[in-house]
């Protein structure tokens, strides 16, 4: 069955939309575990644009807060943004990500990834959503990349 885009859907998007954008970020915790950085958050932006927007717009607090992206000997940081969910969790058998940096014992997150921001000599600054991966130039324009 294929969904008729109708008038009606097209309005209810249009307002709706907006209203979903424009919760506020907010940032749960944050771990660093040597180039690697994780960030738990809460109403990320659903588009890509939005994530992308967001990270570039909160990335100098970000370092200056939690002291993410540390980068390694070669200059190379990963930053992995996590959806905070239904909150932190025991850690039990289930395929959760845990943080070793913290005593509770609740301490588990479900693993739903938001946003990968990593950095390299390479292939420089590099974000990937939802399987899209974009550079984002020096003067701070964004180039989709071919995924192969």
């Amino acid at each position: 069955m294929v969904a008729k885009i109708t008038p009606a859907l097209i309005t209810l998007t249009a307002v709706i939309a907006p209203i979903i954008q424009s919760k506020t970020v907010t940032i749960i915790g944050a771990h660093q575990t040597g180039s690697f950085g994780d960030i738990i958050v809460n109403h990320l932006p659903w588009t890509d644009h939005g994530k992308i927007s967001w990270w570039m717009h909160h990335r100098d607090e970000i370092s200056e807060k939690y002291k993410i992206p540390h980068r390694d000997e070669n200059g190379i940081y990963h930053v992995m943004i996590w959806s905070f969910g239904d909150g932190y969790k025991e850690e039990d058998d289930k395929d959760r990500l845990c943080f070793e940096d913290m005593t509770a014992t609740q301490r588990c997150i479900e693993k739903n990834a938001l946003l990968l921001i990593s950095s390299s000599r390479n292939r420089g600054l590099v974000i990937e959503s939802r399987g899209a991966s974009y550079r984002i130039e020096a003067d701070g324009s964004v180039t989709r990349l071919r995924n192969l």
